[in-house]
């Protein structure tokens, strides 16, 4: 079983698995226009890869020009203040970093100048005069350095590489919160630079909740490579604005999720194999959604009856149900899913059950029936069916 959190050379290396829908029922739905759902989600071991590195900027550079002070009967000045580097590991902050407080930023880095090169600054504090009654001008820094993410995206499948990739927006959101001026913090916290290169090797729009299970390993990797120091609760709160998925990827490795799949209770899953189909279709969840059916009754069968299961401990034989009440839009809006599901079933294979709203479908074997899935996988390729086989994930 692979680890999380591998560290290669410089750099941290994040997994970040994929998912199936043990179960998927929709409650109904909201008046923002959401649907409450009850699902139970199991990760598998079937990971994209994010490499977390700092990015290199050269000939950073800050410069003061003969900048003079004075309050009072106090008096002091610096001379031709620089700092010059090459090739340093970037660690100065953009404006961005800070919520949009440019002044802020610069503010910090001009103090920070003072501090280190004018003995003076001391003295007058000490004499009682405050630095906090000192103007200080903002032309007289020049900053040549920008927070920067550089996001490389490769691996079997495509996925955008610019600031619409989950893992770019993750990357941001935390970079920012973790410089903003009302996270509460004392002194100047640089922002370092980051490169970050995702192997894609799930795909999206297949109902694997791979976008989300990226977003996550990108808010646990980049806090955990920058010592960033961010809290349980501070992570979750970013979660909830990429994604209803994405606290799940913070949990699990099996879990109730309620709500809009943001309320996340873990429960004692079971051992399994299972064999994925995956096929060339991309599925919109927002379709689905849209042209989803509601049901009442059906959902109050479901629910009554996976609601004794998961008391008793026997998620296994929810999954043997096949409950996944967005099956029927998923496959409206896509029917060549439902003629692959029929044929996958033609050939003793079952049962085979969606997951999340497609397009992939599997079918869950005992976790020690190796011989039996590999079967199953060979009867799929002879005819025409790719399949992978996967476990369920221990963390």
């Amino acid at each position: 079983m692979s680890e999380q959190f591998t560290k290669v050379g410089d750099g941290l290396l994040v997994r970040a698995p994929g998912k199936v829908n043990i179960s998927l029922l929709v409650k109904g739905k909201r008046p923002d226009g959401y649907h409450d759902i009850e699902t139970i989600m199991a990760k598998v071991d079937w990971y994209d890869e994010i490499l977390f590195e700092k990015y290199e900027i050269r000939n950073t550079k800050f410069e003061t020009q003969n900048t003079k002070y004075e309050t009072g009967n106090n008096k002091f000045e610096i001379r031709n203040t620089k700092y010059e580097t090459q090739n340093p590991k970037s660690e100065i902050p953009n404006k961005s970093a800070y919520g949009g407080q440019a002044s802020n930023t610069e503010q910090r880095i001009q103090n920070a100048e003072q501090k280190m090169e004018d003995p003076a600054s001391q003295s007058f504090a000490e004499a009682g005069g405050g630095q906090e009654n000192v103007q200080y001008p903002m032309s007289n820094v020049e900053c040549q350095s920008e927070t920067h993410i550089e996001l490389i995206c490769k691996g079997e499948y495509k996925v955008p590489e610019g600031e619409e990739n989950l893992v770019y927006k993750a990357a941001k959101i935390i970079l920012e919160w973790h410089g903003h001026p009302g996270r509460a913090f004392t002194g100047w916290k640089p922002v370092p630079q980051i490169k970050i290169t995702l192997t894609k090797n799930v795909p999206a729009g297949a109902g694997l909740g791979s976008g989300s299970s990226d977003a996550a390993a990108t808010l646990l990797g980049i806090n955990k490579f920058l010592k960033l120091g961010l809290s349980k609760s501070e992570i979750n709160r970013l979660a909830a604005e990429l994604g209803s998925d994405v606290a799940f990827f913070l949990d699990g490795p099996t879990a109730l999720c309620t709500g809009r799949g943001e309320k996340v209770k873990k429960i004692e899953g079971c051992e399994f194999r299972a064999l994925l189909v995956v096929p060339d279709v991309s599925v919109s969840t927002k379709r689905v959604y849209e042209n989803y059916r509601h049901d009442e009754a059906k959902y109050g069968r479901l629910s009554e009856e996976i609601k004794i299961y998961i008391e008793k401990k026997r998620v296994d034989l929810v999954s043997r149900m096949c409950a996944n009440m967005l099956q029927e839009s998923s496959f409206e809006l896509h029917p060549e899913l439902g003629v692959l599901k029929k044929k996958i079933e033609s050939l003793g294979i079952r049962p085979v059950s969606l997951s999340g709203s497609g397009s992939s479908m599997y079918c869950i074997v005992d976790g020690s029936n190796e011989e039996g899935v590999m079967a199953y996988q060979k009867k799929l390729a002879d005819n025409g069916i790719r399949s992978i086989i996967v476990k369920n994930n221990m963390w």
